[in-house]
């Protein structure tokens, strides 16, 4: 899964810190227009510990999707404010205008590291200090 950073990136890794689970040890970022509107498609499906950040991001949709994801939303404070849980293809996601970004991951992720809204997430392999970051403004 390329995106416009990657060359510049390491792989993305999200740690679940309230509950000392990852979420994603294999992950991508899709920070700009185009891997923001790309996201996942043409994927045929996420392997355990894989899973795509969209950055900024408050909503999502699944037109053209080939598998159900979980979609973790999270603020700006890193704190979990949502969670679409194996939303299948060609649903919509419902919005969060608290959201900052979005987690992409296997369908179940979610059930299996008992992650819950609330919850505080860590970021490694990606500075939240991004141009895009800073531009984003709350509704």
């Amino acid at each position: 899964m390329k995106t416009s950073h990657q060359s510049h990136q390491p792989q993305l890794v999200v740690m679940n810190t309230t509950r000392g689970k990852q979420l994603i040890t294999d992950g991508q970022v899709a920070d700009g227009s185009f891997t923001r509107l790309r996201g996942l498609l043409g994927r045929r499906g996420l392997e355990p510990g894989q899973g795509l950040m969209i950055v900024p991001c408050q909503s999502i949709h699944m037109f053209f999707m080939a598998f159900p994801i979980d979609v973790v939303y999270v603020s700006a404070e890193m704190e979990v404010v949502g969670i679409d849980h194996a939303i299948r293809p060609w649903r919509v996601g419902k919005p969060r205008p608290q959201s900052r970004f979005v987690l992409e991951v296997p369908a179940g992720t979610a059930k299996a590291t008992g992650t819950q809204i609330g919850d505080c997430l860590k970021l490694d392999g990606y500075s939240l200090r991004h141009p895009l970051w800073l531009r984003l403004k709350p509704w």
